[in-house]
C-alpha cells in the first residue's frame, strides 16, 4: 500500500491539472472519477484497479525498466517518420512525444516557485517511473496511432498499386536479394491477387515475359 500512497500525489495532480488526458489507465480513471463527479460514495472497480497495479509491481517492479521501453518505442517510432510527410505524421509524433516533457515535473516546479507547494525534491519523471501500467497503455496508443495513420497513408491513390509494381520490377530485375522479402507486402499481394496491381497476363520473377504488365 505504500506503494501506492506515493504514487497518489502525482496521481491526483495529473487528474486534476490536466483534463481530457488521451490515456488513461484504471487509476487515472477511477480517481478522475472521484475529483470531476464529486461523488460520496466510491465505485469498487477502482479497487481492482489498485490491486491490478500491486500486482504488477510485485511481479516485474524490480525486474521490468518498462519506462525505458516506452522511450526506445518512442524514438523507434519517430525515426521511422523521418521520410513521411509532415501532414502524415502529426498525429503520429503527437502520440510518440506524449511524454517527452514531463508535464507534472514541470508544473510542480512552477507551483513551488510561486509559493503554492512545499520545497520538496522530486525527481522527474516519477510517475512512469512507478507506473508500469500506465507507461505500457503509452506504448499501446503510440503503436494504434501509427497503425492508423499508416492504413490512411498506405491508401492514398495509387501508393500501395505503384509500391507492389516496384516490388514487381525489383524482383524481377533482380536487385532484390531472394532473402530480403518484403513479407507484409507479399501477404497482401497473396490475399489480393495479381488482378489488384497488373493489367494483362502476369509474369512471375525469373520466367521470359511475353506481354507487358502494367
Amino acid at each position: 500500500m505504500t506503494a501506492v500512497l506515493e504514487l497518489m500525489p502525482d496521481l491526483s495532480f495529473l487528474v486534476s491539472k490536466l483534463r481530457d488526458l488521451s490515456v488513461v489507465d484504471e487509476l487515472t480513471r477511477g480517481l478522475a472519477y472521484q475529483v470531476h463527479e464529486r461523488r460520496e460514495t466510491t465505485p469498487l472497480w477502482p479497487a481492482f484497479g489498485v490491486q491490478v497495479y500491486l500486482d504488477i509491481l510485485h511481479s516485474f517492479g524490480q525486474t521490468c525498466d518498462r519506462l525505458g521501453t516506452m522511450q526506445a518505442e518512442s524514438r523507434r517510432i519517430k525515426q521511422s517518420l523521418l521520410d513521411v510527410p509532415v501532414a502524415d505524421r502529426c498525429d503520429v509524433l503527437r502520440a510518440a512525444g506524449l511524454r517527452d516533457d514531463d508535464t507534472i515535473w514541470v508544473a510542480r516546479k512552477l507551483a513551488i516557485t510561486a509559493g503554492m507547494l512545499p520545497r520538496v525534491r522530486s525527481p522527474p519523471i516519477k510517475f512512469l517511473r512507478r507506473n508500469l501500467m500506465y507507461c505500457g497503455l503509452l506504448i499501446q496508443n503510440m503503436r494504434a496511432t501509427l497503425q492508423n495513420a499508416g492504413l490512411l497513408y498506405a491508401v492514398t491513390p495509387g501508393a500501395l498499386v505503384g509500391v507492389v509494381q516496384l516490388y514487381h520490377a525489383l524482383q524481377h530485375e533482380g536487385l532484390l536479394a531472394d532473402d530480403c522479402p518484403w513479407e507484409d507486402l507479399q501477404n497482401l499481394w497473396t490475399l489480393q491477387g495479381d488482378t489488384s496491381f497488373f493489367v494483362g497476363i502476369y509474369q512471375r520473377p525469373g520466367r521470359p515475359t511475353s506481354k507487358t504488365t502494367i
